[in-house]
């Protein structure tokens, strides 16, 4: 229709009037991607746009009267992807990006490719009328849709059941975004609350990370904190144990062999494993992380001093909340 604006995954290419008030676009054709990540915007919203990187062109969308309150994000978004971009070693492969912010949507934000669309109060802020909390949140949720366009447009878990390779490696990754355009802030505000898996963890009836799904109908049920907050304590977890640079090093080559592919959580214990054996060392990665995504809860570890010199024992169970009773252990 004509005096609108369309939107997609892609650059537009051609626009052709049709007569009669409709306008056909054409747009570039989209890599190899998930069927998920397909968007479309047909609106009359206003936009401000960022060419600072020749690689591609960043724009904010809003409705008219709230555009000057997309200036944040556009201040702030540009500068994440060319992080991203640098700490992954792969380019975003797109032409543009685009972030919509409209006033209704059911989920806080969707990270389609090349189109990231968000609630209003999760990409604007006013810093007149607007408390930091707010715009702690834009930051953060911006850091986290813009590095989706790796984890989990780039590269895809197989299925919904690995979703923390998606969901949790980004609530992981996103914090370099915040650090990267606002350091002050990440001293200050710590994104990820270390507190919050261990909550839910220590339920009797909370699933592991891995939960295979049996009935579509189900799926919806793994976007929880176990997928996001202990998806991303069990990636700082790895990256504790195998150092911040080979952990880098994995995952630069875990995007590089996957890039347009699938993969499962074996697929990145692998390519963590190959960075591993360059240093000489013995290690089975899958091995360590098997029992930490496949199994629910946290383990708790006690240690204790015998009647024999220099020796200790130390046992472990799972970890359960003092109100939980123990026979209802699952």
């Amino acid at each position: 229709m004509e005096n609108y604006t369309a939107l997609t995954n892609m650059e537009k290419i051609a626009s052709r009037n049709l007569g009669q008030g409709r306008v056909e676009d054409s747009f570039k054709q989209t890599p190899t991607m998930s069927t998920y990540l397909m968007a479309f915007v047909v609106s009359q919203l206003s936009h401000k746009e960022s060419r600072k990187n020749n690689k591609w062109i960043f724009r904010v969308w809003a409705i008219p009267d709230q555009i000057e309150q997309a200036n944040f994000a556009l201040e702030i978004g540009p500068g994440m992807l060319s992080r991203f971009e640098e700490y992954f070693q792969v380019d975003y492969p797109l032409a543009k990006l685009d972030m919509v912010a409209v006033p209704q949507f059911t989920h806080g934000a969707m990270e389609n490719w090349g189109l990231i669309i968000y609630r209003q109060e999760t990409m604007l802020f006013d810093p007149k009328e607007h408390k930091f909390d707010r715009a702690d949140k834009v930051a953060k949720v911006i850091g986290h849709e813009i590095a989706h366009q790796w984890f989990g447009n780039l590269v895809t878990m197989n299925w919904w059941e690995e979703l923390w390779l998606n969901e949790g490696m980004t609530s992981f990754i996103e914090e370099l975004g915040t650090m990267t355009v606002k350091p002050d802030w990440y001293e200050e505000n710590k994104p990820i609350n270390e507190q919050a898996p261990l909550n839910t963890d220590t339920s009797n009836d909370v699933k592991p990370l891995f939960n295979p799904i049996k009935k579509n109908e189900t799926i919806a049920e793994m976007f929880n904190e176990v997928s996001y907050n202990k998806g991303a304590q069990i990636a700082r977890m790895m990256e504790g144990f195998l150092g911040e640079k080979l952990f880098r090093q994995g995952l630069i080559r875990y995007m590089k062999k996957n890039a347009y592919k699938n993969t499962r959580d074996s697929d990145l214990f692998e390519a963590l494993q190959a960075e591993f054996e360059k240093t000489g060392q013995r290690l089975n990665v899958s091995q360590v992380m098997e029992s930490w995504i496949r199994s629910p809860g946290i383990p708790l570890v006690s240690i204790r001093s015998t009647s024999r010199r220099n020796v200790f024992e130390l046992r472990q169970k799972r970890l359960l909340r003092p109100d939980m009773p123990k026979s209802d252990v699952k």
